[in-house]
């Protein structure tokens, strides 16, 4: 996969101008699969001053999420194209870190605290004591388990 050519970028420092020759160099690296981070690093710009573009620019915003889909999209597709394991195992981490709604591990995935009762009861049953081998048997009282309940 070739790099597009980089335009000659002026350095536009890290007030946060917007540039539409950088946003357009950005937006094509994004398609081609790179992170947000490595787009910006690749046009000489602090990643900062790229997300306040997103947050700033609404044209911009839409192009980036399109561009963060077609990545996603480009990783599905290599995912489903290959035959090796390991390269497998690689666009998976890729894919759970650029789409982690979709690709998360559920194993990973943090518990649903919507089902998790209000008011959890546990019996904490103590044993009784046992009498060491030639020694008086102890008295032993009945113990009632003890119950907790927590909120």
């Amino acid at each position: 996969m070739d790099l597009p050519d980089l335009p000659a970028l002026e350095y536009i420092g890290d007030q946060g101008l917007f540039s539409q020759k950088h946003a357009d160099f950005i937006l094509s690296l994004a398609k081609m699969g790179y992170s947000l981070r490595a787009c910006a690093g690749a046009a000489s710009i602090p990643y900062r001053v790229v997300a306040q573009w997103v947050d700033l620019s609404p044209p911009f915003r839409i192009a980036v999420e399109i561009a963060m889909a077609q990545r996603v999209f480009h990783l599905e597709h290599r995912l489903l194209s290959t035959e090796d394991p390991t390269q497998g195992k690689i666009l998976m981490q890729a894919l759970r870190r650029s789409a982690p709604e979709v690709w998360a591990d559920p194993k990973e995935a943090p518990p649903d605290v919507t089902q998790i009762p209000q008011a959890i009861t546990l019996t904490v049953i103590q044993p009784e004591p046992r009498a060491l081998p030639g020694a008086e048997p102890p008295v032993i009282e009945p113990n009632a388990p003890t119950t907790t309940t927590t909120q």
